[in-house]
């Protein structure tokens, strides 16, 4: 079959459409990861928020506990 105009166009074409879909095709995978990675940041600003909150409740606790002993300590030693 010999290799005509059209042909050759038409070959062109299709390489072109594939690089096409295959650029969609990364830039929707990019476009996931970087939501991914957004959603994930956010999540985890979240969680260390939470867990500083919770270390901070909990120190409270253990000053006001260890507070109470030594005042109990305190009166036992007067």
């Amino acid at each position: 079959m010999p290799i005509t105009r059209k042909k050759v166009f038409l070959d062109s074409k299709i390489v072109s459409n594939r690089r096409v879909n295959e650029t969609i095709k990364l830039n929707a995978k990019l476009d996931a990861q970087q939501i991914l990675a957004s959603s994930s940041k956010y999540i985890l600003k979240r969680m260390l928020t939470a867990n500083l909150r919770l270390a901070q409740i909990t120190q409270s606790m253990f000053e006001s506990v260890f507070d109470e002993i030594k005042e109990k300590l305190i009166i036992k030693i007067y």
